[in-house]
């Protein structure tokens, strides 16, 4: 009767092993810091100076964790959180090509994005973010409105002609 369970045990003890996913090593170690000022910018938005700026100010933030007092896998580093966050928002890529391309699960993906955007939010957001004075909000939606009226202008312009179909049928 033993002999029949045996089977099953170790097949558990095989389902109990996590099997490590296959992603792409180093991209954020390695590949990153040999970006180019420019191609660093094009990738995710803010200059290189800026972004060290940031990972500081990250630094002296309580949401974003230092060290390994939770336990388990090493912790993700500021720096690598922040270029998570980053590509995030400045890409229409899921969140399981993010997590291929720096290497961490799904799952960190979403907490280090989290991590970042709470950090900024509740100790940043003050001296981050400027709102624009009464009178430079007039400058800043008049230059919006100036915008919004070229592409439809120009969408105007470039029309399918449908009425020209209707006629001939």
């Amino acid at each position: 009767m033993v002999e029949e369970f045996l089977p099953f045990f170790l097949l558990d003890d095989k389902l109990k092993s996590r099997e490590r996913a296959v992603r792409i090593q180093g991209y954020a170690e390695e590949v990153v810091p040999n970006y180019s000022l420019s191609t660093f910018r094009e990738h995710f938005r803010p200059t290189a100076e800026t972004f060290e700026e940031l990972v500081c100010e990250l630094a002296n933030c309580p949401e974003i964790p230092l060290g390994h007092s939770h336990g388990g896998r090493p912790p993700i580093s500021i720096d690598k959180q922040l270029l998570i966050f980053l590509w995030f928002l400045g890409t229409q890529e899921c969140v399981r090509s993010i997590s291929d391309r720096f290497n961490v699960t799904k799952s960190s993906v979403y907490v280090s994005c989290r991590r970042v955007c709470d950090a900024i939010k509740n100790n940043l957001a003050e001296h981050l973010i400027k709102w624009p004075s009464s009178s430079r909000t007039v400058e800043v939606m008049e230059g919006f409105e100036e915008r919004r009226r070229v592409p439809r202008e120009l969408h105007q312009q470039k029309r399918f002609p449908f009425h020209r179909i209707t006629s001939l049928l």
